[in-house]
């Protein structure tokens, strides 16, 4: 799931005592490879929040939590400034599909897994396995719903490394069998057959015929009319006409519905003088698809766009941007498009990192960006003068060399370059020679914007011009009993968090801090404290002591 995991900051357990007790060191799983943690202790350690930069591009705030001895997780924000808006869950098995399962067994080599009910499972570049995330749904059918029949359940789950159920099977139907007679095929189910007139159908990730209301639906049962006749029965609310007809040299028997309403959803099953039985579900709606996710990308044009049953949605990218995931997606029988929009990425073409005293005219590396090169004095270029970067994220040509004597490369000197405002320039010594590096430091309440470090060219200049130290305010903590809103590394000049404590805790003092512009926030942490019961048990006043000056002094 990770392509990256950077570690930032852990929630100490002295917050929440009573939430969670010793855990191990966790391990980190970096590119599909797991490492042991580093020998660390975790004993006072409730939340660990790190980085995730997720398979998709995104980076989100994500964390592990430490419960009664156990890292359970992860969970990743699903909100750009870090907030969290679900709990970790536990830390479950994965689950396994094995290729070789299903293409040796002779009962599934015609099933059809759907991923989540959109996707299709195939094992591409021969792939043996595929590995699913605990809580995947797979639904199933045949691969041809007319021809095989589907024996077991049409979904199952990961929970925990377990599927809940076994896969189907797909037996063959009299049809198709390799059966030599008349006789051996009634021993298998019949094969059946469906028209659909004055209407659309598709066939769902389950196996369901789905027509559109109003069309004209025929079922056809195949079997020979002098072994026998078979019967159609049907869960659906009303009454069909049957009949036997003789169709491509086949006797089918045949059942007719005309104008398709919601009644008529149900199952249709022909059953054979030898009680064997098949099924087709019929499911009558009008299938539309939702709305595609990010219309609004103003870098992506999508042209066709219906959301009715096979409606077909195409994308492209506009200029300098290319299409990432599928240029064409269909609205499924099962009201799902059959995968998600693609994004459009910026076209960009790997960092140029010169050689032997090379000089580059430009930094840039989007799409149809030019880069000259040249060298110092005494020496010539051996290779292309210039390169383009193309649309599919490559250079025209590779980066060119310097040939021959350079002319006294060690009296080469740059001169020391000036600090960003509220920042500082790091080297080491008093000279700056070619291919010298220095580095920008900004200070505390500023944030780098830019590259942190130039080097000093052969015609001594600096590669990069110095960056911006912005004012920023850095995350002030978490408070205690409660949590900040929003939830970022860094914070601009007159951005306002916000203090939310947590359910049966009061802020006090003012609940908002205020990043202001000398990088420090205008107050400090306001603390969260446990409020007061409102139905404490009242004490008892004793009533005044009356004094009667006859007698004895008396509490009533």
């Amino acid at each position: 799931m990770w392509a990256q995991l950077i570690f930032l900051f852990a929630t100490l357990c002295v917050l929440h005592p009573a939430y969670c007790s010793s855990c191990p060191t966790p391990q980190i799983r970096f590119n599909d490879s797991t490492h042991p943690g580093d020998e660390a202790t975790f004993s006072n350690v409730e939340d660990i929040l790190f980085a995730g930069l997720l398979n998709d591009g995104q980076q989100r705030v994500c964390k592990i939590s430490c419960v009664n001895g156990s890292w359970i997780g992860p969970v990743c924000s699903s909100n750009s400034d870090g907030t969290f808006n679900t709990q970790p869950a536990p830390m479950l098995r994965s689950c396994i599909i094995n290729e070789q399962e299903l293409k040796y067994d002779e009962t599934r080599q015609n099933l059809t897994i759907f991923v989540d009910e959109v996707r299709p499972l195939s094992f591409d570049n021969g792939i043996d396995y595929i590995q699913v995330e605990h809580g995947t749904i797979l639904n199933f059918r045949c691969s041809d719903i007319r021809k095989f029949k589907l024996e077991g359940v049409t979904i199952t789950k990961c929970v925990d490394g377990e599927w809940t159920e076994d896969m189907p099977e797909c037996l063959p139907t009299a049809g198709i069998s390799n059966a030599n007679s008349t006789q051996e095929q009634l021993e298998y189910p019949p094969t059946l057959d469906f028209l659909v007139e004055k209407g659309e159908f598709g066939i769902s990730e389950t196996g369901e015929l789905v027509i559109s209301p109003g069309s004209n639906l025929y079922l056809y049962c195949l079997f020979e009319r002098h072994v026998g006749n078979p019967s159609w029965s049907w869960t659906a609310e009303r009454d069909y006409g049957r009949v036997w007809v003789l169709k491509d040299n086949e006797w089918r028997y045949e059942l007719m519905m005309y104008g398709a309403r919601d009644e008529d959803s149900g199952e249709f099953s022909c059953t054979t003088p030898r009680e064997k039985k098949n099924s087709i579900t019929v499911k009558v709606k009008e299938v539309t698809c939702g709305k595609i996710e990010g219309e609004h990308d103003d870098n992506r044009v999508t042209s066709e766009y219906q959301n009715r049953l096979h409606s077909r949605a195409k994308f492209a990218c506009m200029e300098g941007y290319m299409v990432v995931g599928s240029e064409e997606i269909v609205c499924l029988a099962s009201g799902k498009w059959s995968d998600r929009a693609p994004s459009c990425k910026r076209i960009l073409c790997p960092p140029i990192v010169p050689r032997n005293y090379v000089e580059m005219s430009s930094q840039e590396r989007t799409f149809g960006s030019r880069v000259s090169f040249s060298c110092p004095g005494g020496q010539r270029i051996v290779g292309a003068e210039s390169i383009t970067c193309l649309r599919n994220e490559t250079w025209s040509d590779m980066p060119p060399n310097c040939e021959g004597k350079l002319e006294s490369p060690s009296l080469v000197r740059c001169e020391a370059p000036l600090p960003p405002p509220n920042g500082r320039v790091v080297y080491s010594g008093k000279f700056l020679p070619a291919g010298e590096i220095v580095t920008y430091i900004c200070n505390a309440g500023h944030v780098l914007i830019g590259h942190s470090q130039t080097m000093c060219l052969h015609n001594g200049t600096w590669s990069r011009g110095p960056p911006r130290c912005k004012p920023s305010c850095e995350f002030p903590g978490k408070p205690s009993h409660g949590r900040l809103l929003p939830r970022k590394f860094h914070y601009d000049v007159g951005e306002n968090v916000q203090v939310h404590c947590n359910q049966g805790y009061r802020v006090l003092k003012a609940p908002k801090l205020t990043c202001m512009d000398n990088g420090l926030w205008s107050s400090q942490m306001p603390h969260c404290r446990r409020k007061l019961s409102a139905h404490k048990k009242k004490h008892h006043i004793p009533k005044p002591v009356q004094i009667q000056p006859t007698s004895t002094t008396a509490l009533e």
